[in-house]
Order: structure tokens, then C-alpha cells, then sequence
């Protein structure tokens, strides 16, 4: 019975997911060093690899502008925090940042002292975070990823 669970466990293993990577001569985009779209045909080389492992690697010309509008948006957002560096041994020390509600379709702001969330943006008080919010929504949206 066990083994009947098992085997069927192991036929119903999901797929694994692999990111698109160009086969041999194919086409992919990215963005060059002075922020503009461009195209190469994917040789497996160095150049190549770095692109694809440092994620400036895309199936479309659309994907890469949007992952431009997105690193822009970020960096707008970072200044916006002003190198603020939280310190976690510090458990008094409040740390703001944003999340997003899908139900009322607004972003929320909120604080904690301990729990750090991945590749989150911390501000030193909720007025500069707000602010950041008034002044950069758009660029906020971008970063959160909800659609304008």
C-alpha cells in the first residue's frame, strides 16, 4: 500500500522550472551599458552566460524594457530611503516598508523591529516612506509589480 503511494507520488512529480535560455544562434535582448534594448544571438559564451546568470537576458524586446523601468524605479526608490540601513540587533529601532492590498488596491505602509522580509526597502520613519509614496507611486507600483 505504501509503495503504491509512493510510485504514484513519483508519477505525479511536478516539472521542473528552468528559465528561457536561447538554444544555439537564436535571438534573445538586453540591455547594453548605456540603458538601451539590444539583441544578440546566444553563442554560449562569456558574455552570454553573464547576461543570462545576472538576469539581463530576455525572449523580448518588451521584457527587457520592462526590466529596465523596473531597475530605474528601484534605484528612485533607494534614494528615496536615503542609505537607510537597518539594524537588526537593535530591537527598538523601527523599520518601515511598504507592502500592497490587493483587496482596496492601495499600498499599505507598516513597521517592525526583528522580522527582516527578503529584498524588502526599509526606511528610517514612516514620513520619508510616505513621502517616497506621494512622490513615486508610480515607481512604487513598478517595483511591487501591480499593473497601472
Amino acid at each position: 500500500e505504501l509503495q503504491t503511494e509512493i510510485d504514484e507520488l513519483k508519477a505525479n512529480k511536478p516539472t521542473e522550472y528552468k528559465r528561457w535560455r536561447s538554444e544555439n544562434d537564436g535571438v534573445y535582448y538586453y540591455m547594453d551599458d548605456c540603458g538601451k534594448c539590444d539583441s544578440a544571438y546566444e553563442g554560449y559564451g562569456s558574455i552570454d552566460d553573464y547576461r543570462y546568470n545576472t538576469g539581463n537576458y530576455f525572449k523580448t524586446e518588451k521584457e527587457a524594457e520592462q526590466h529596465k523601468a523596473y531597475l530605474l524605479a528601484l534605484q528612485t526608490i533607494k534614494d528615496d530611503a536615503e542609505g537607510f540601513v537597518p539594524d537588526w540587533e537593535d530591537k527598538d529601532e523601527e523599520k518601515w516598508f511598504t507592502y500592497y492590498d490587493h483587496e482596496y488596491k492601495v499600498p499599505g505602509t507598516d513597521k517592525n523591529s526583528l522580522i527582516q522580509f527578503p529584498g524588502m526597502i526599509y526606511f528610517q520613519t514612516e514620513k520619508k516612506l510616505r513621502h517616497s509614496l506621494i512622490t513615486h507611486e508610480a515607481e512604487w507600483l513598478t517595483v511591487l509589480g501591480v499593473e497601472q
